[in-house]
């Protein structure tokens, strides 16, 4: 479960920023998650308050935005949002597309005091 490690580098980063910015507490953090990030949500939902314990991002609490996985398609030339996991076309079955958004792993935001 590569999610918890994850969640301690967030944390990690989250606090050095804190640190830096003299922030004493986080109180809501925002994520973006790709799709196609090979991150699963509801893993990080579970490793997260574990890796925020003792620290100044302990009942921290975390929303994340799921972004769907989109590809270009340079045959019918179109963007296309894919719902399954298979990467194709859904217009002409071509499988030689790109990627365009589903990939991704931000924080947004963080709400702090």
């Amino acid at each position: 479960m590569h999610e918890l490690s994850i969640s301690i580098s967030l944390v990690e980063q989250a606090l050095a920023i804190m640190q830096k910015e003299g922030d004493k507490r986080a109180r809501r953090m925002t994520l973006e998650v790709g799709a196609f990030s090979g991150i699963s949500i509801e893993a990080l939902h579970f490793c997260f308050p574990e890796a925020t314990k003792g620290t100044a991002l302990e009942n921290c609490h975390l929303i994340i935005k799921q972004i769907p996985l989109c590809i270009y398609c340079p045959t019918c030339k179109k963007e296309v949002i894919l719902k399954d996991p298979f990467i194709m076309c859904s217009h002409c079955h071509e499988v030689q597309v790109e990627v365009i958004r589903g990939k991704e792993f931000n924080l947004l935001s963080m709400e702090v005091e």
